[in-house]
């Protein structure tokens, strides 16, 4: 063997070795993207339940309350 055949041979090892990580990391990236994406759309409807909560307990509080009934007691029929 040449020294240049080695040298070719190493540098192919050592390409595909880097092939092989940038790989890795990159689906690593994904991953993670997906992750962040899961959490901000579960952010953004917990946000938006939240909102709707707070505009409906204002509406309740918005609104006039009826006044209460008085019920009349009535005596219990005796068998």
């Amino acid at each position: 063997m040449s020294p240049s055949d080695t040298k070719d041979a190493a540098k192919a090892r050592a390409e595909e070795r880097f092939k092989k990580a940038e790989k890795l990391r990159s689906g690593e990236a994904a991953v993670m993207a997906g992750e962040r994406d899961r959490v901000a759309a579960q952010v953004a409807k917990t946000s938006r339940l939240r909102q709707l909560r707070l505009a409906k307990e204002a509406a309740e509080e918005a609104e006039p309350k009826p006044a209460p009934k008085k019920t009349v007691a009535r005596p219990k029929a005796r068998a």
